[in-house]
This record gives structure tokens, C-alpha cells and sequence, in this order.
């Protein structure tokens, strides 16, 4: 009678762990919302969605120890300025990652500590596999909107990017996993968010900005007035964007893509047959861009002076008295709004048109006629800003005069990275840009 006891129990603690086991599962799913529009997703991106939900809900367990949350916010502060708000998986993971001189106090090696431990426990079918997928496929932690921006001892929400949809996910808890909350746009407003995202920077990119960043010198700038030689043909005179302050970049979900900001020397047109903005440059035009992190829109939303985006970047190399007048335009790239590229463009836009792209009205003005002399061209689901002629001349007359917008801005000149101080110009009522110039001899 004992023996059959003892199997009983067996049995019993067997079947327990089984279904212990099977309780873990790898697919986390939740109730769809009807009013979201969802995707199909391909094997490959729910084994994807699967470890970045996984990430997430160990990352909000150990994100409740102080010391690891704080190595998670010093580390995303020292990456370089194309990771801004982010940071990879891998350099969390790194025994080798160093931290800017300002956050000597802070321990290193917590997060991967503390993630090691809580995976071994996890009892994850992935466990084996898991830290290796996500280094190898780039996963990055990211924090949209900075932790310091929300009351002291706000909780914290982790989440992870959904992949079938754009919208929301599900949260939990930093500290309290059991504890979940839907995650989206509106929850931002209140609560801060650190979110697990596929790779959004390449490496490639990564080495790419760090080259560029190491071989930046330049040529050296006579310190003088440009205005007091610009008629002057024996100089060069370079034009620096410095900032932009975007109050709308028209990415309205917290797992959308963040927009491109791209500004140009060059004419843009619309085409009718496709509902695109195209950029048509020539050889002797300039086309940049850079990615918009979503925290400057809500800082310059709230008519904070940090809302200025840097940008520091040479715009017109050489803007001579033989050049009279070029055009600049600004526009926002929508990622989820792409359209194939054209090659049909239109060049007779003489007036202001207004066209419907959801979820935005899409105003163009011209300002002028439009070139249809193309050597390449670029097509983008954008919002344009602004696209409009700019003598010389009137760069000269409006160089020391401020659009007066804000009193986050005092009398409207910020100071820029030379440690001067320039005016802020305004496009519409949601863009304004800093600029300024630097003479060298020819």
C-alpha cells in the first residue's frame, strides 16, 4: 500500500512540473483590439515578436532594482548621437561597455547580471538561445520619452514593439510583473516607457557616423563678420543648419517608426499619380537627412528651450556672390507611409494645392516654379514643411533678425555649438530653424 502512495505521489509531482512547463509558453498573445488595424505577420517575425516579448517581461523583473535600471538610462546616455534614445541589447550585455566620465558612479555589469540570472529561472523554451538571437538580430532597449521628464517615483512600463501592429502591446510593470497595463501613445503622457525594438540603427550606420564624427575637420574659418565681406569673391562662405524645433513631426504612435527629418538645396514636387512628394536635385544640390527622436516634438510642443534638435552639419558649402538665390526645403519622411519610388514628376505646381494623405492634409506651396531638369530622384510618404526660394540677399538682411516665438527662447537667439549665439527663423508655425555662417579663404 505504501509503494502505491509513494507512485501516486509521483506521479503526481510529474504531472505538475509538465504542466508547469507547458504553462511557459513562447507565444504571447493577447485580445485584439478591433479598432487597430493588424498584419499578418511570416514565421520569422512571430519568433521575432516571441523573443522581444520574452526580453520585455524579464527586462521589467530586474528593472525594478534601482541599480539596474540606472545602468540602463546611463548607458543609452552614453551612446553617440545616431543612437540617441537608444541602445543596443548587446551593449548592456558587454562586460567591456563604457559609460561617459559623468556616470563613474554608476555600477556596471548589474543588467547583465541580473538578466542571466532571471533567464536561467525563466523556464523558457528559448533560454538557451535567447541572449544570442537578440545580440546577433540587434535588438535595442529603448526609452522614447527620458525617465527624468515624468514626477520622481513615476512607475515604469516595459513593453516590447508588437510587430502586427503599430499601436499598442501589452506592459508590465517595472518590479511587478504581474501587473500589466496596455501600452501606447496615450500611456506616455503619464507613465514612462522603455520599450524592446528590432534593430532600428545598423551597425553599418553605427561605423559609418563614427567615421564620419573622427574625420571631421574642415577647413579653418576666418574670425570675422560675414556680412562685412559677403560681396567678396576671394572668400568661401559656408552655411551651417544648427538646429531645427519641429512642434509636429506627424508620427502619432509609439510604435511607429520615428520620422526622417530631411533638408535640402533643391525644388520638391508633387505627383498626382502616386500622392508623393519627390525631391528633384541636381548635381550641385544637397540632400541630408537625419532620424527625428519623438522627445523633441513633445519638448517643443511644450515650448521648451531643449526642443531644439541639434543638427550641426555643413548645409550649402559654398554659398558665393555668383550663386544669387537657391531653394531649401524641409519635410518629415513617414516610414510606414513609403511609397515606391517614381520616376513621373510634375514641374508645373504654380500655386498652392492642398492634398489628402491620411491622417494628415498635405499643403504645398511652391513658391515659385518648379525645374523639371532631373538628375535623380527620391520619393517619400512626407509631410512637407516648407519649400521656398532664398536669395543671398535676403540671407544677409534676415541674418541678425529673429522670428520673436517663445518665451523659452527669451528674445528668440539660441547658442549654438561654437558657443555663439544665432536667431531662430521660422518656416511655418510647427518649424523653425537656426543657421549660420563661416568664412574661409578661397
Amino acid at each position: 500500500m505504501k509503494t502505491k502512495i509513494i507512485v501516486f505521489v509521483s506521479l503526481l509531482c510529474i504531472m505538475s512540473i509538465f504542466q508547469a512547463c507547458t504553462d511557459i509558453s513562447e507565444d504571447f498573445t493577447q485580445t485584439r483590439n478591433p479598432d487597430i488595424e493588424y498584419k499578418e505577420l511570416t514565421s520569422e517575425e512571430v519568433a521575432l515578436k516571441n523573443q522581444l516579448a520574452e526580453t520585455a517581461k524579464i527586462v521589467a523583473e530586474i528593472a525594478g532594482d534601482e541599480e539596474v535600471l540606472n545602468e540602463i538610462v546611463a548607458t543609452i546616455k552614453s551612446q553617440p548621437r545616431i543612437m540617441e534614445d537608444r541602445v543596443k541589447f548587446a551593449d548592456l550585455m558587454s562586460t567591456e561597455q563604457k559609460l561617459k566620465s559623468e556616470n563613474t558612479d554608476i555600477v556596471t555589469g548589474k543588467f547583465a547580471a541580473a538578466f542571466v540570472r532571471k533567464l536561467n529561472f525563466s523556464g523558457l523554451k528559448s533560454a538557451g538561445t535567447l541572449i544570442e538571437n537578440l545580440t546577433s538580430q540587434g535588438v535595442e532597449v529603448y526609452i522614447p520619452y527620458p525617465i527624468e521628464d515624468y514626477p520622481k517615483g513615476t512607475e515604469i512600463v516595459v513593453t516590447s514593439t508588437p510587430l502586427d501592429n503599430v499601436s499598442e502591446n501589452i506592459g508590465y510593470f517595472a518590479g511587478d510583473t504581474e501587473k500589466t497595463i496596455i501600452a501606447n501613445q496615450e500611456l506616455t503622457e503619464s507613465l514612462p516607457l522603455i520599450i524592446i525594438t528590432p534593430s532600428v540603427i545598423s551597425s553599418e550606420e553605427i561605423a559609418s557616423y563614427s567615421e564620419e564624427s573622427s574625420n571631421k575637420i574642415g577647413l579653418k574659418s576666418v574670425n570675422i563678420d560675414p556680412l562685412s565681406v559677403w560681396d567678396n569673391e576671394n572668400y568661401k562662405f559656408r552655411i551651417y543648419l544648427d538646429y531645427v524645433y519641429i512642434k509636429e513631426d506627424y508620427v502619432n504612435t509609439i510604435f511607429e517608426p520615428e520620422g526622417n527629418i530631411h533638408y535640402l538645396t533643391g525644388t520638391v514636387s508633387f505627383n498626382s499619380a502616386n500622392s508623393s512628394i519627390t525631391n528633384n536635385s541636381t548635381a550641385n544640390e544637397v540632400h541630408y537627412s537625419r532620424r527625428f527622436p519623438r522627445k523633441y516634438e513633445r519638448w517643443a510642443q511644450l515650448g521648451w528651450g531643449i526642443g531644439m534638435f541639434p543638427i550641426d552639419q555643413l548645409f550649402i558649402p559654398d554659398w558665393h556672390p555668383g550663386m544669387t538665390s537657391t531653394t531649401w526645403a524641409f519635410f518629415m519622411d513617414l516610414p510606414t507611409k513609403t511609397i515606391v519610388n517614381s520616376t513621373t514628376l510634375t514641374a508645373e505646381m504654380l500655386q498652392k494645392i492642398t492634398v489628402p494623405l491620411p491622417p494628415i492634409n498635405l499643403e504645398i506651396d511652391p513658391k515659385g516654379s518648379i525645374s523639371n531638369t532631373v538628375s535623380k530622384s527620391i520619393t517619400f510618404g512626407d509631410y512637407l514643411y516648407g519649400s521656398f526660394p532664398f536669395s543671398r540677399s535676403d540671407y544677409k538682411d534676415f541674418y541678425n533678425e529673429s522670428d520673436v516665438w517663445s518665451q523659452a527662447h527669451g528674445d528668440g537667439w539660441v547658442q549654438i555649438s561654437d558657443g555663439g549665439w544665432r536667431p531662430v527663423r521660422e518656416v511655418t508655425g510647427e518649424f523653425y530653424f537656426v543657421t549660420h555662417c563661416e568664412v574661409t579663404s578661397r
